[in-house]
């Protein structure tokens, strides 16, 4: 997402100063140095990028002050974790802050704007985000898997009823879809 920010910001400025440049050229208009044109440019990066991100800055933060959803992390970043966290961004009840999966290659980066993290930072990262709420989203995994036999899930999870904090695990089956058993 903030690459494309500066992508957007960085091509959108080159063709302005393409089109400045070919209009001081075909216009044959003296008294306007090469060097102002260059630092036209780097000025304009610097304060579109920049008024960019302080501008959404303050709008999250505004956002997250009125935000009274429960804050819930998601186990598992792929496409199930995708439509998991789609579905609670969309309704009244939870919001996702995080998510956490295995694969190392996704470790750092955002789906869905949410940041990726390794399973071994659960602890710091659900502490830090106020979260109590692991969801599972991992159809392709074992059952002992997703019961937390993994060992990343299973100190988070004793850590969480060890500080009298609220566990669940889910999987998400799409809104209506039922449940082989009968269930939900």
């Amino acid at each position: 997402m903030d690459d494309r920010i500066i992508a957007t910001v960085f091509y959108g400025v080159s063709l302005s100063v393409l089109l400045l440049t070919a209009a001081v050229v075909m216009g044959n208009v003296t008294g306007v140095p090469r060097s102002s044109i260059v630092i036209y440019w780097i000025i304009a990066i610097a304060y579109i990028t920049s008024s960019r991100f302080i501008a959404r800055g303050v709008l999250r933060s505004l956002e997250r002050e009125q935000d009274r959803r429960q804050p819930v992390a998601i186990y598992g970043a792929g496409r199930s974790g995708l439509q998991t966290a789609l579905a609670l961004m969309s309704g009244p009840e939870f919001r996702p802050v995080a998510f956490f999966d295995d694969n190392r290659q996704l470790h750092g980066t955002s789906v869905a704007g949410i940041r990726v993290y390794s399973p071994d930072e659960a602890l710091n990262i659900m502490g830090a985000e106020d979260c109590n709420q692991l969801l599972i989203a991992m159809p392709s995994a074992s059952r002992s898997r997703r019961r937390g036999n993994n060992p990343a899930l299973r100190k988070c999870r004793h850590s969480l009823e060890n500080s009298s904090r609220h566990w669940r695990t889910r999987r998400w089956q799409g809104p209506y879809r039922r449940h082989p058993r009968g269930g939900r």
